[in-house]
């Protein structure tokens, strides 16, 4: 198989493996050794992601991360919050913290991001739980100043496998992030 035929596989299917999977997967097939890669005996995801910007609503490395970002969410069932994709900057490496303010839950990871890389998850370390039609607060912070990719014309409203995720401007507003526009690009559920 041709390289060019492995990575267009890999990216019509990039939601089952983690960036650091992708990686071994792609050293391998350029090398012919997979003896280096193993793979987690977990249960993989089987639930979605609920993007909330279009993939032609993403702008230049203009967001900067001086200080959090805030946004808040509804969906209309309930669900377990898997984590988050966040927008960066190819190259970069970030010191991602994510957490719903209202339930307490919170991770923190670092992120190095490859050339061609615009966006990367951040999960939480189990699964939490959200209730439906109640609206939790998201708590983004990337570093000290890093600059990333951000969207534009957010949709306040998106239908994601039968759940309707629900976006408002946080009420202390931080960073720039609104409905419209963020470095908050997706919420990974189950």
């Amino acid at each position: 198989m041709s390289q060019e035929k492995f990575v267009s596989i890999s990216e019509e299917h990039a939601e089952l493996f983690t960036s650091e999977e992708q990686l071994k997967l792609l050293r391998g097939h350029i090398t012919s050794d997979f003896s280096k890669t193993r793979f987690p005996c977990k249960q993989r995801l089987t639930g979605g992601t609920c993007y909330r910007f279009k993939d032609d609503n993403i702008t230049g490395s203009g967001w900067g991360s001086s200080t959090p970002d805030l946004l808040q969410f509804s969906v209309s069932e309930a669900v377990d919050i898997v984590g988050l994709i966040l927008f960066g900057y190819e190259g970069v490496t970030y010191k991602a913290h994510i957490e719903i303010i209202e339930l307490g839950q919170m991770t923190d990871r670092m992120v190095n991001l490859l050339p061609n890389e615009k966006t990367f998850k951040v999960l939480f370390n189990k699964p939490v739980a959200v209730k439906p039609c109640t609206y939790y607060t998201l708590k983004v912070s990337l570093g000290d100043g890093l600059r990333g990719y951000y969207g534009q014309c957010g949709m306040e409203s998106v239908t994601c496998k039968t759940k309707v995720f629900t976006f408002k401007t946080a009420a202390s507003f931080t960073n720039g992030t609104s409905i419209d526009r963020g470095q908050i690009f997706g919420i990974i559920f189950e």
